[in-house]
């Protein structure tokens, strides 16, 4: 198997590298940039199993990816405010996976219209003067508009003082604007308007109401309801169902306001208790690093901090309690810590020693006299053994790391290049892998060029799959090839994002085919026709293979559904001949009854009495159905031998009638022998193409398993050709053995 350290990167600093993260060559895992945010440290002191070390984080994202497709996924548009909320929790997320493409879904449902939700996180703030409150009284304050600089500053003063007083206190809104004088001439055009015509007073007071039931700001809103319904009364004169009629739809619009602000509340209560959960797991996890004593995972403690002082709103309750426990989980990290970072470097010292002398042990190997007697093999394990000893050997110091590294990639080369010039085995055997890299890196290329998106979507996975899958090569050659492997990876996958869209609309109409190829294997199964529906299945199978590629865990999907339609419809019929043979089963005894029945009659003193009973009997066998096929031979001639016996102690009484009778013509040896053994053959036959058909369904629809169910098809196809054959053949005999019985 390819090691990890070596297939992952060409790049001397880069540990591992995929297309999320990396792991530099200090051991730190790192995020990888995106369009929204810049990516962060999420761990330290990683030196091997790396897949094994970013699990945990790529099953983070899939928690957080589904955990803001269940908040937010159904709905068509969110607020700034709402968008703010998933970027800030995805950067304090410490995951690794496509953040790029999850934010960019919720990005695009950002609301256009400029009335957000943004305002919903303080409803309790009160702004100087809202909206909607300035409309109520926007004819009280005509007049506190003057043009002169002087005499601005304390009308304005003088102004907002009536303002805030005017509507929470002056229910008499009418008598407000007869009291005020104005210079404002247009201001008094307006008042007077109003005055003179009460509809257009009391929709317009309607219309500020409902518009204060829309507000974002529950209170500032609710108040501007309440002072409009407290000057109700004394409002101008109207008809008073007409005023009744408004004063309902104002009440009405306040009680949507409180429903919304109960549910806006109720969903800040839900969120408090959600954000308390979380810092409740932070600090269990944090809680198992102490108890673990994983003083290495400072960065991991970082994060768990900026997420855990980050959860808002938070309930009143036990907030005080999960920050103390907080605290001293980070006094006791911060303190075991100290003494970690002593330690690591004591180790590192030793490692950067216990490196040094695989170093040297490798310098003193290359060293030594070689011949045509040189056992290269036993030179070759000693050398993997070495390198083995150099990676499991931990971090040293790093002001120490290149030089040492250096010096042990030029002792690792020299044996290498010594080997290839002296061992030919080994230089064989290396031109072979090198052969098998460049097919690859070759099938990689040709992938630019294919105009088959989806096929090369999944062709390159199956590459990078077999890409890993292959022996080590030597170091430099091995760095070498992945550089042309990646280079080639990454031009197809530069290709393959610039037709998404081509790629998708092609996916979607393959989907589409699968789709319908699923429904009618379905119907395939429900109809149970067990003559007709292996030929449909295969034919439908056929038509799978040339629908063209699915990508990803969708192709899988669908597949397992096709399948699925498939096995019900197998397992049925297995279920269906269970029931035959059963069925065959007893038929067989009733056979077994009618011999036994026949024995008995040839034992009577005149058989010419039961003679006609014997008939019946015949009769009956023969209106029995199929025996399971192993034992019909033995029941058949079974069946013969008590006709034979019988009528043999018929002739043997001296019955005149014996000779010529129905029963010798219906039992024509040279008919009747040659039915017994088509149907014999028949039978096999049957049998042969069953196994067959349940053969066929376990082979995947790879192609491999193509090709065998191919070669499988064409040998039923040539035994129900030939089946049919012998079907006819004793269709023809028996009803020739008809004639004779008439």
């Amino acid at each position: 198997m390819q090691n990890e350290e070596l297939n992952s990167n060409s790049e001397s600093t880069v540990l591992f590298e995929n297309e999320y993260c990396l792991i530099t060559s200090e051991g730190i895992l790192r995020q990888k940039n995106n369009s929204f945010f810049d990516g962060k440290d999420l761990q330290s002191e990683i030196t091997n199993s790396f897949e094994e070390q970013i699990n945990p984080y790529i099953e983070a994202f899939k928690e957080i990816e589904s955990s803001l497709k269940s908040e937010y996924g159904d709905k068509k548009s969110i607020s700034e405010n709402e968008w703010d909320t998933i970027l800030n929790q995805v950067k304090l997320a410490d995951a690794i996976g496509n953040f790029e493409n999850l934010l960019q879904e919720f990005k695009s449902k950002i609301a256009k219209e400029p009335n957000t939700e943004a305002k919903q996180e303080t409803p309790e703030a009160e702004p100087k003067e809202d909206a909607f409150t300035a409309d109520i009284v926007a004819d009280d304050q005509a007049d506190t508009k003057t043009n002169t600089d002087a005499s601005a500053d304390a009308d304005r003063d003088d102004t907002e003082k009536t303002t805030d007083s005017g509507v929470e206190s002056k229910p008499d809104l009418r008598a407000d604007h007869e009291n005020k004088k104005s210079e404002d001439e247009e201001g008094k055009a307006d008042v007077e308007a109003e005055d003179n015509d009460p509809v257009k007073y009391y929709e317009d007071l309607k219309d500020k109401a409902e518009k204060a039931a829309t507000s974002t700001n529950f209170n500032n809103g609710l108040k501007t309801i309440d002072a409009i319904l407290a000057g109700w009364g004394e409002g101008p004169e109207a008809d008073a169902s007409f005023k009744d009629s408004l004063r309902h739809k104002v009440e009405k619009a306040k009680d949507n306001l409180l429903n919304r602000k109960a549910e806006y509340e109720k969903k800040q209560e839900d969120r408090k208790e959600k954000n308390f959960k979380k810092r409740e797991e932070i600090l269990a996890k944090f809680q198992q690093i102490v108890e673990k004593k994983k003083w290495q995972l400072q960065n991991q403690i970082n994060s768990f901090q900026r997420k855990f002082d980050s959860l808002k709103p938070l309930p009143k309750e036990g907030v005080e309690d999960q920050n103390k426990k907080f605290q001293e989980l980070l006094s006791v990290f911060d303190e075991n810590r100290v003494q970690y970072l002593v330690d690591v470097g004591l180790k590192e010292e030793d490692n950067f020693t216990g490196k040094l002398i695989i170093t040297e042990k490798l310098e003193r190997l290359i060293a030594r006299e070689v011949d045509d007697s040189t056992d290269w093999e036993a030179l070759g394990n000693e050398f993997n053994e070495l390198l083995k000893q150099w990676r499991k050997i931990g971090r040293v110091p790093i002001e120490k790391e290149a030089d040492l590294k250096a010096r042990f990639d030029k002792a690792t080369d020299s044996f290498i290049e010594k080997r290839l010039e002296s061992d030919k085995k080994y230089k064989k055997h290396i031109d072979k892998l090198k052969k098998r890299h460049e097919k690859l890196i070759s099938r990689a290329k040709a992938l630019s060029e294919t105009d088959d998106l989806i096929f090369a979507s999944r062709e390159i996975n199956r590459l990078h799959s077999d890409w890993r899958a292959l022996e080590n090569l030597p170091q430099k050659l091995n760095d070498e090839y992945w550089a042309d492997f990646k280079e080639a990876s990454d031009a197809f996958n530069k290709i393959k994002s610039e037709n998404a869209d081509l790629i998708k609309e092609q996916e979607e109409k393959n989907i589409a085919v699968k789709q319908d190829l699923i429904k009618k294997a379905q119907e395939v199964a429900e109809k149970l026709d067990f003559k007709s529906g292996n030929k449909q299945l295969d034919n439908l199978l056929a038509q799978w293979k040339k629908s063209g590629p699915v990508t990803g865990k969708k192709s899988r999907q669908l597949w397992r559904k096709f399948r699925k339609a498939m096995d019900v419809y197998y397992n049925q019929r297995r279920k269906h001949f269970e029931g035959l043979r059963k069925e065959q089963e007893e038929n067989l005894k009733k056979k077994e009854e009618i011999v036994a029945a026949i024995k008995e009659a040839a034992t009577a003193e005149n058989p010419e009495e039961v003679l006609k009973d014997v008939q019946k009997l015949q009769d009956d066998y023969k209106q029995i159905g199929f025996v399971p096929i192993k034992k019909k031979d033995k029941i058949w001639k079974a069946y013969r031998a008590a006709c034979d016996s019988f009528f043999d102690a018929l002739r043997d009484k001296g019955s005149g009638n014996v000779k010529g009778s129905r029963f010798e013509n219906r039992l024509d040896k040279e008919v009747t022998s040659e039915i017994f053994r088509l149907r014999k053959e028949a039978d096999r036959i049957r049998e042969q193409v069953m196994k067959l058909k349940d053969n066929m369904t376990y082979f995947k629809p790879n192609k491999k398993g193509l090709e065998l169910r191919s070669e499988i098809q064409e040998n039923i196809d040539k035994a129900e050709a030939e089946l049919e054959s012998k079907v006819s053949r004793i269709n023809e005999l028996q009803k020739k053995l008809d004639e004779i019985h008439e």
